[in-house]
């Protein structure tokens, strides 16, 4: 059975003016509960646990506390959340030896939440939807750089970026680039 012109048009109208009835009614899909922490933003901290005096600036947030010049425990935070890309990006600069990251955390609509550390465009550490208590470490023979993903509180996916002394001093006094593959350390 062939359906006339004027009947296809009738359904069409018909099921249009059902969307726009629910949409104008408040019907709204539900959230289901796995996919309701993806709303959630991203929180990057960064803390001073080293001797030199970093400088933390966020180029990407919605809210900062603390930017400048951190001294031995102070920390800087910043949160944001985005449609596309990163929720949260950021540089730590140290005036000497004249070293400077970039940092960046997400949390997108389909995948997991991560953070990363990276230097002239190389990943150097990262987590990515990791246990807890995983601390990624990156030490290039200044600077020990360490991510740790926190629990989630009501608003953030959570992440600390520790700077401290390094463990391992370079032999030349020069720190060392970014790997080139995969996660330097954990532990």
């Amino acid at each position: 059975m062939n359906s006339s012109p004027s009947q296809t048009t009738l359904a069409v109208i018909g099921a249009l003016a059902t969307a726009v009835a629910l949409t104008l009614s408040g019907c709204s899909p539900e959230v289901p509960e796995s996919r309701e922490a993806s709303i959630l933003g991203t929180r990057i901290c960064v803390i001073n646990g080293s001797s030199m005096r970093p400088t933390v600036a966020f180029t990407l947030k919605d809210s900062a506390q603390n930017e400048g010049v951190l001294s031995r425990g102070d920390q800087a935070c910043g949160e944001g959340k985005q449609d596309l890309g990163h929720d949260v990006e950021g540089t730590i600069s140290v005036a000497a030896p004249g070293r400077s990251v970039d940092f960046y955390g997400w949390n997108h609509f389909i995948g997991a939440p991560g953070a990363t550390i990276d230097m002239n465009g190389r990943y150097c550490t990262g987590a990515y939807n990791v246990d807890f208590d995983t601390r990624y470490v990156w030490d290039d023979g200044l600077l020990r750089f360490s991510i740790l993903r926190l629990p989630d509180d009501d608003d953030w996916k959570e992440f600390t970026i520790t700077v401290e002394d390094t463990m391992v001093p370079s032999a030349d006094g020069k720190a060392a680039e970014c790997p080139d593959h995969g996660d330097p350390g954990t532990e």
